[in-house]
């Protein structure tokens, strides 16, 4: 987290106290329940949502006492949904550690998940309006949909790139909206301008996606501390592959996707493919789209320190290595 956030040590302050009030609503006696999740929680990750969330809290009043217990919620609620795809996935490794499937079980990390899930709900209900309970139900619905759309075209080589974009809007952007949606309505924010913080994050949560995607087909295990490779061994075509597909008029990927095992040599030759025929790039080329739309919501926000701090972090999301 530090190093995402080493230009802003006062963000880096706040998400620390975000960490505690997590850990604090987590809490419970038993070892076996909290240490996994408590581990999890300390090995970080960028912090994305609660960070977008406070800055945009700071557009309007801010307030840290009504703001950071919400900021903490989010990303309980992405905590739990990692936790989710990792036994879906079957993955080792998740922000340089031993994830919570592989070191106690799935069925252990199921409920481990929905315990994270029930938490978060509890400490949002315990001092918001309905409004919030609201919003955050919708989301996490709208994020089991998007999850569900994309099992649905598992091993699916017609995949298109609308297909794509409809499922990450669902599975990872409408946390990104809802983080600084949020923060603007806690910033007490007219609702039109609240909105177009909704946009941007929706737009900028897109754009992240997909660099996500495209990591896991450039990066290794120890670059972008989690299983690399994944989405592509258990079926799940995401952008980069789906570029390639379109720019392989001979028809040789599907060809190989429709008959392959999956198996480490069947991997490597999908590998390069998608490489030889730009795949990475053209998705790299579609976030930058995506990227400079997040860029238009948020040239039509209040210009204020915060919106200077968003805009380095558009621009930080793509540019990374993990």
């Amino acid at each position: 987290m530090e190093i995402f956030w080493n230009k802003n040590p006062q963000l880096i302050a706040e998400l620390s106290k975000v960490k505690t009030i997590m850990k604090n609503t987590i809490g419970h006696p038993d070892s076996f329940v909290r240490d996994p999740i408590f581990q999890m929680i300390e090995a970080g990750g960028k912090m994305l949502r609660p960070s977008l969330l406070i800055l945009s809290s700071k557009f309007g009043n801010y307030d840290s006492k009504r703001v950071l217990p919400v900021a903490a919620a989010i990303e309980l609620l992405h905590t739990a949904t990692l936790i989710h795809d990792d036994i879906i996935d079957n993955s080792r490794i998740r922000r340089g550690i031993e994830t919570i499937q592989s070191k106690i079980g799935k069925d252990a990390a199921v409920y481990s998940g929905d315990y994270i899930i029930a938490r978060s709900f509890m400490l949002i209900n315990e001092q918001y309006d309905e409004n919030m309970i609201k919003n955050l139900s919708k989301k996490i619905s709208q994020i089991c949909v998007g999850e569900l759309k994309q099992y649905r075209f598992r091993y699916n080589s017609d995949i298109s790139i609308y297909d794509y974009i409809k499922i990450v809007s669902a599975k990872t952007a409408a946390l990104f909206s809802l983080s600084m949606y949020i923060g603007a309505y806690l910033g007490g924010i007219e609702e039109k301008t609240t909105r177009l913080f909704g946009l941007t994050g929706l737009r900028a949560g897109i754009a992240y996606q997909i660099i996500d995607d495209c990591l896991d087909y450039c990066g290794t295990d120890a670059t972008i501390l989690k299983s690399s490779h994944n989405d592509l061994k258990q079926g799940f075509y995401t952008l980069p592959l789906i570029c390639a597909l379109r720019n392989d008029k001979k028809g040789t990927l599907k060809s190989l996707l429709d008959t392959s095992n999956f198996s480490g040599d069947a991997v490597y030759k999908i590998y390069n493919i998608v490489v030889e025929k730009n795949g990475i790039h053209d998705a790299k080329r579609i976030a930058e789209k995506y990227t400079e739309k997040a860029y238009d919501a948020l040239r039509r926000l209040p210009e204020c320190e915060s919106r200077a701090t968003l805009d380095h972090i558009l621009n930080a999301l793509l540019d990374r290595q993990y």
